[in-house]
């Protein structure tokens, strides 16, 4: 069987749904590395996998040179202006991968999962021949027919001439904020930024940037049509044909994770697990991200939705940043929590069948019923 290492960056999330990937690939007869630029050994050799320790990426290589203190603002564009050119050098530098070519050949790497954001990653390994595939834990960025861009609350599959120019109205804005977003950044940095440098190597290996997608969100951008393992579920996906390249394999939960619960919290979802069992109503956790404040309107959209189904029952987790009051009275069949992951996985170790599914960047676990 193969060897595969998958490389991710320094993200909680991200590292543990990367051990799972790793879980199921041992259990199919291969062996699972992982690799990250940063320190994960640790984590990664505790779980019970080989690590590969690759060198950091640069935060800001090509970053302007300090100001000593009373230059003018004058004298800080003129120095700023006078080292673009090294910074610019200095920063394509960086994007040659060449710890990762030297891991592949001193591992026996047969093939690679890339983190879809480690772009110096991807480039060096196309540059090189090195086969991979990118993984991400989003849906597809690419435009497809009727569907709208992921920031915007429009509907899939608008009706009518009204619905489609609308739909084409918040493409054409999204491009628009997006293209004054990196041309200002772009501006400000003389083209010394990482998004300058990514295009620059490119250019350098011959790598089409045709193949960019540059109006989405995902920060500095996506590709087009290169494979994609995507950890989602399609049946969340909108409405639309295949996209290309792309496979849903589901979203990756490490139940192994230690994840440790307030006896508060633990209480209120033993009485809901109780109310389950009494009532045969399926439980429905849902929970948003952590690195933000929380979505309040989105959390607002799945109270109103539980009021009209009082034979469910809902465990709300809050990412940590968002205090339960701000969602007002709740009805009796909603449970908030504070917390994210810890009662995510306390539920998981509970419920004998579960399904678990991930949208608007969150996920969701359903037990007892289809999502």
């Amino acid at each position: 069987m193969a060897r595969i290492l998958t490389v991710i960056p320094a993200m909680n999330g991200i590292l543990h749904a990367a051990l799972e990937v790793a879980r199921r690939l041992r259990q199919e007869g291969h062996d699972a590395l992982i690799g990250c630029p940063w320190d994960l050994r640790d984590k990664v050799e505790s779980a019970g996998f080989e690590y590969v320790q690759l060198e950091a990426i640069p935060a800001d290589p090509g970053a302007a040179p300090e100001h000593a203190s009373g230059d003018g603002r004058l004298r800080r564009a003129m120095r700023a202006l006078r080292t673009a050119p090294e910074r610019r050098r200095r920063a394509l530098e960086t994007m040659e991968r060449g710890d990762l070519v030297e891991a592949v050949a001193r591992h026996r790497i047969d093939f690679l999962l890339l983190h879809v954001e480690l772009h110096e990653m991807a480039l060096t390994a196309a540059h090189h021949g090195l086969p991979f595939t990118l993984l991400s834990q989003w849906y597809p960025f690419t435009r497809r027919a009727g569907v709208p861009p992921i920031r915007y609350g429009l509907i899939p599959k608008p009706v009518g001439p009204a619905g489609r120019l609308r739909l084409e109205r918040t493409w054409a804005r999204q491009r628009a904020e997006i293209w004054w977003l990196r041309t200002r950044a772009g501006l400000r940095s003389l083209g010394c930024d990482r998004r300058a440098a990514l295009k620059a190597y490119a250019r350098k290996t011959g790598f089409p940037l045709r193949r960019w997608v540059e109006y989405s969100w995902l920060q500095p951008f996506t590709y087009r049509d290169m494979p994609v393992v995507s950890m989602t579920d399609a049946a969340l996906d909108f409405p639309s044909d295949p996209e290309p390249g792309v496979r849903h394999v589901g979203p990756m939960v490490s139940a192994d994770r230690p994840e440790e619960l307030d006896p508060a919290e633990d209480a209120r979802l033993t009485r809901l697990l109780e109310e389950r069992d009494r009532t045969g109503n399926p439980l429905i956790y849902c929970s948003v991200t952590t690195f933000g404040q929380g979505d309040a309107g989105f959390l607002g959209q799945v109270v109103e939705v539980a009021r009209r189904r009082p034979d469910r029952l809902f465990a709300l987790g809050l990412g940590g940043g968002l205090d339960p009051e701000t969602l007002g009275p709740l009805p009796p069949n909603v449970c908030a929590l504070p917390g994210h992951l810890s009662c995510g996985f306390w539920l998981t170790a509970r419920c004998p069948s579960i399904t678990v599914a991930g949208t608007r960047s969150t996920n969701a676990s359903t037990s007892g019923c289809p999502c």
